[in-house]
């Protein structure tokens, strides 16, 4: 946490995935001085989501969205400068059932029927599904697998993926591309950096400048 407490300062909205947060673990010990914290723990080990936002913004909870029973993922309503966020942050694990599978479909279909003109909708996460390019706009396998039909649904939806670069790295694995940024809005983001990982993590993580009227950083 001293590492991402001192990162921390720099930025408005922080989405952080397997958290592995448990009863057992307070708020105080999760807690950035700063950011109200919005977390969600599986009851399971492992998984979990954060989401941290400046207390320079209201934030509340965005209970209207059906998340199906999707089991990590943590939605918040926010205003960013003159932008009505839903921001959200998901872990889909490797070992995601098709139940799970299915229930983030329609937690997705659920996000996009509540988005409106005068709001952006923004996902992160890591979703693990690397048979998605998103620099070639391709699929490897089926177009009737989960991969294809996630990719179907980012189209239908006409939303925009900018993350196209490897996210994780391994040593004895192939590179990939695992960890999203969503938006609903393709000129919403700027300036995507790519950046260390954070502590012993074998994900980098990524800084992006959302384009308000000044500036601001999730």
């Amino acid at each position: 946490m001293d590492e991402l407490s001192i990162r921390a300062s720099n930025y408005d909205v922080i989405g952080i995935t397997e958290t592995w947060g448990s009863c057992d673990i307070s708020d105080a010990e999760l807690s950035l001085s700063g950011f109200q914290m919005f977390r969600v723990d599986r009851a399971t080990r492992g998984g979990g989501v954060v989401l941290y936002v400046s207390e320079k913004y209201e934030a509340v909870l965005a209970q209207d969205i059906d998340t199906g029973g999707f089991r990590d993922c943590v939605w918040c309503r926010l205003c960013l400068q003159e932008i009505k966020l839903i921001i959200g942050v998901c872990y889909r694990s490797t070992a995601s059932s098709v139940e799970n599978d299915e229930a983030l479909l329609s937690m997705f279909s659920s996000v996009a029927s509540l988005a409106d003109a005068g709001s952006c909708t923004v996902i992160m996460g890591d979703f693990n599904l690397p048979s998605i390019d998103f620099k070639r706009s391709s699929v490897e396998g089926s177009a009737d697998s989960f991969a294809g039909r996630v990719f179907d649904c980012l189209l239908d939806n006409f939303w925009y993926q900018h993350v196209t670069d490897f996210t994780r790295f391994r040593e004895n694995q192939t590179p990939s591309c695992l960890d999203w940024i969503i938006t609903d809005d393709p000129n919403v983001l700027e300036e995507l950096t790519y950046l260390e990982p954070i502590g012993k993590s074998d994900h980098v993580y990524f800084v992006a400048f959302m384009f308000c009227q000044s500036p601001s950083y999730l």
